[in-house]
């Protein structure tokens, strides 16, 4: 079903491409046709912001980075007294 309305409305196709079985690659394909034509929802922000927000939420070993689907961010939440 998916193939006859892909000439139609571009859909994300991963089959042979990941290790995902059927039911997976049907979700990814979902949620990645869903992200590439909902960009009015975007809201892309500079790395530099997104790098001052993990700063402000406490984090350490920050990295902030441009990554393959836009900025890509991690750190490592500081654990709280008992």
């Amino acid at each position: 079903m998916l193939n006859k309305f892909g000439v139609l409305i571009p859909i994300a196709d991963y089959k042979g491409k990941l290790p995902l079985n059927d039911d997976q690659l049907l979700e990814w394909a979902i949620l990645d046709t869903f992200d590439a034509l909902s960009a009015r929802y975007d809201q892309p922000q500079p790395i530099e912001e997104v790098r001052a927000w993990f700063k402000k939420s406490g984090l350490s070993e920050v990295e902030v980075r441009y990554g393959g689907n836009g900025i890509i961010g991690r750190g490592i939440k500081k654990a709280r007294a008992a």
